[in-house]
């Protein structure tokens, strides 16, 4: 979660649950994080997301290899119609 990234597992586990249940707080990092937003998958704000989707698409695996070489057989990926 953003904010949380190189935190010391000391740090993470000084967390305290403000409101009904709603926030989650860490003092000692100045972040707060909305357990609405992290139940929808919402880590942190559009540009920090952005960048952990991009970096999650450079991730090389065997699978996904093999995926990019058949996808090559058949011609690479489609071009888009206007």
């Amino acid at each position: 979660m953003q904010g949380l990234e190189g935190a010391s597992a000391e740090a993470l586990a000084n967390v305290a649950v403000l409101g009904p249940g709603s926030t989650l707080f860490w003092e000692s990092l100045d972040v707060a994080h909305g357990v609405a937003s992290l139940l929808k998958g919402i880590f942190g704000n559009r540009r920090w997301m952005s960048e952990i989707g991009k970096r999650g698409g450079v991730v090389r695996s065997r699978a996904k290899a093999r995926a990019s070489r058949k996808n090559g057989r058949l011609g690479g990926r489609p071009r888009k119609v206007a």
